[in-house]
């Protein structure tokens, strides 16, 4: 069973759409959004060490409150990739922040009563966000892309309103299934005495 955190069924809803938003700080083919927008600032601008002549940031307000975030995501279809397993790559860096987080999430197709889609896979660095202060690295998340997925969507995450978090070079490509996939550890033990 797939576990998905709370904040993901922001992530469904705001995919429902594209572009999600209409605010001219997305850079084209880009949308996002937070259920508090007064809390942050995000676009694209020159930064030292990009890899182009822009980066995209996202920046919490003085005031954000801790348990805000925020998005940008772009979605595209998933045709091209049913049946294969997907790195998403990107370089990523923190200013001073409370936590950046690359995602990729793989969604079934819309639902006939209007349900949301089906999760098909999730990962978005929840074990491992980026704090701090920090320069350009790259990070990567790997997915399955199973039969039945409709969409895949991508990006990177503020999470708690503190700081920035700025992306760069984002990269999508197919790997060997000798490459691990992306999965959050478990929180407690489980099976211990291998009776499951």
């Amino acid at each position: 069973m797939i576990r998905v955190p709370a904040f993901a069924l922001l992530l469904v809803l705001l995919a429902m759409a594209t572009p999600v938003c209409a605010d001219p700080g997305f850079p084209p083919g880009w949308g996002g959004g937070t259920s508090r927008p007064q809390d942050y600032e995000f676009g694209t601008a020159p930064t030292p060490g990009a890899t182009g002549k822009n980066a995209a940031y996202i920046r919490g307000k003085p005031g954000a409150v801790a348990n805000a975030y925020f998005i940008m995501l772009q979605c595209i279809r998933a045709d091209d990739y049913v049946g294969k397993r997907m790195r998403l790559s990107a370089r990523l860096k923190s200013v001073d922040s409370s936590g950046e987080q690359l995602f990729m999430r793989v969604d079934g197709p819309p639902a006939a009563n209007g349900e949301l889609n089906k999760v098909l896979g999730f990962y978005n660095m929840s074990d491992r966000p980026i704090r701090g202060t920090t320069d350009w690295k790259n990070y990567y998340v790997v997915l399955d892309v199973p039969q039945g997925a409709a969409k895949i969507c991508f990006g990177f995450i503020l999470v708690g309103g503190k700081g920035e978090a700025w992306a760069d070079d984002f990269s999508l490509d197919a790997v060997g299934k000798d490459v691990p996939l992306s999965t959050v550890p478990p929180r407690s033990p489980f099976n211990l005495s291998f009776n499951q």
